[in-house]
């Protein structure tokens, strides 16, 4: 079995999670990848560790969080 690949452009590092993200939450699954099935139907979001945490960062600084300053009135 081929093991599955981060799907980032430019990056062919083994994927270790599945991430997805929404403007509410981030996502962030390690089971089954190594089920060929699992891989193939979530390959647009698999990611290898350092674009994981690149995911992580990017969602934790362009979502706003819900404070006085941003919380509707």
């Amino acid at each position: 079995m081929t093991p599955a690949v981060c799907a980032t452009p430019g990056c062919d590092s083994p994927a270790v999670a599945v991430v997805t993200t929404t403007p509410a939450r981030i996502s962030i699954r390690t089971d089954r990848l190594t089920n060929p099935r699992t891989a193939a139907a979530w390959a647009d979001w698999l990611r290898c560790w350092t674009c994981t945490s690149a995911a992580v960062d990017q969602h934790l600084t362009t979502t706003p969080t819900t404070t006085e300053e941003t919380r509707p009135r």
